[in-house]
């Protein structure tokens, strides 16, 4: 099998994994977003600037990181493959950012 291959695979593996917890970890039990700090970190990983601006515009702090993330998936929905952009994102808030905390 291809070295590739297999980051793929394990790549996959984890992003499967991550979806409970990511929903119930990041957006409901420590709603990393709700503040201006959290949503800032969240749109700074967004390459589009189009989409930040709209998102910077809508989001406020009585928003819960529910509605927000729900907010980013349609606005990355509308312009990309979904999948791709959601799964780079998720890996990176939860193994690479200060947002979540262990």
């Amino acid at each position: 099998m291809h070295v590739c291959a297999v980051l793929n695979l394990c790549a996959r593996q984890a992003l499967d994994q991550l979806v409970r917890p990511f929903e119930d970890l990041v957006l409901l039990d420590q709603n990393c977003f709700r503040t201006e700090e959290g949503w800032k970190e969240l749109l700074q990983l967004i390459p589009d600037p189009k989409i930040v601006k709209k998102l910077e515009r809508k989001w406020t702090d009585d928003r819960s990181s529910d509605d927000k993330w729900t907010d980013l998936m349609d606005e990355i929905g509308a312009s990309y493959p979904l999948h791709a952009r959601v799964s780079t994102i998720k890996i990176t808030i939860v193994y690479l950012s200060d947002v979540v905390v262990y």
